[in-house]
């Protein structure tokens, strides 16, 4: 109130937490409010606090809509990047590229829509295209390190290894990973380069799981004189 601000607006607001407890996102909202669950009697006794107070103050309604006018704009577009990584997930890459195709249509600065073309031009074996669609994707977003990854890996795989390896020592500037550090480890075992290789190897085969595993192998492999292919 001090600062003028209409206390209505927070009752409104803890009415609409109520609201909301009652639907769908109960399972959300107990999670934010765990200490302090929202409850109408709640609401009841603020509002009848706030009505000592006098009418009117600032609730700033149309400022943020104004702020959050981007958010819902581009809401459509994201809708549809879910249901395509879903198509990706059960390899349907055709779906994937058309639902990404309205993504890009709605807000073509984003450049996960671009890197998730990339991944569906390479399921279906269209590698000019996929390295097309990662490259715009590093283009929209230079300094995001999964863009620029995920060229390199592409890059890797299609035996391209200085490319490759540019793109993976770039994306371990932004962020390093394990799986930079393995393909690393690859290129550089396969020019003769043992000890690099190794340290590459020993970084990667920290992480967990699958790629943790083939780490460690090619770690043995490699200190047996046996690199595997």
């Amino acid at each position: 109130v001090r600062a003028g601000y209409d206390p209505q607006g927070a009752v409104a607001v803890q009415a609409k937490f109520v609201e909301l407890s009652e639907g769908r996102q109960q399972s959300a909202l107990a999670a934010l409010f765990a200490s302090h669950p929202p409850s109408q009697e709640r609401v009841e006794a603020n509002r009848a606090k706030a009505a000592n107070y006098p009418p009117g103050g600032v609730r700033n309604t149309e400022r943020y809509r104004r702020m959050t006018a981007a958010i819902r704009r581009d809401q459509p577009a994201y809708e549809a990047q879910t249901v395509a990584m879903e198509s990706l997930q059960e390899r349907a890459p055709a779906r994937a590229l058309q639902l990404l195709d309205e993504s890009i249509r709605l807000q073509p600065a984003e450049g996960q829509f671009w890197e998730l073309r990339g991944h569906a031009w390479a399921m279906d074996d269209k590698n000019n295209k996929a390295t097309q669609a990662y490259s715009m994707a590093v283009k929209k977003n230079p300094n995001y390190f999964s863009h620029v990854l995920t060229r390199g890996i592409h890059y890797f795989k299609q035996n391209n290894f200085p490319a490759a390896e540019r793109d993976l020592l770039r994306s371990r500037e932004l962020l390093p990973t394990a799986h930079s550090s393995l393909y690393l480890g690859d290129i550089s075992a396969a020019r003769g380069a043992k000890q690099e290789a190794a340290v590459y190897y020993q970084e990667a085969a920290r992480a967990p799981g699958e790629l943790g595993r083939q780490a460690r192998e090619r770690l043995q492999a490699l200190q047996s004189q046996d690199v595997p292919t």
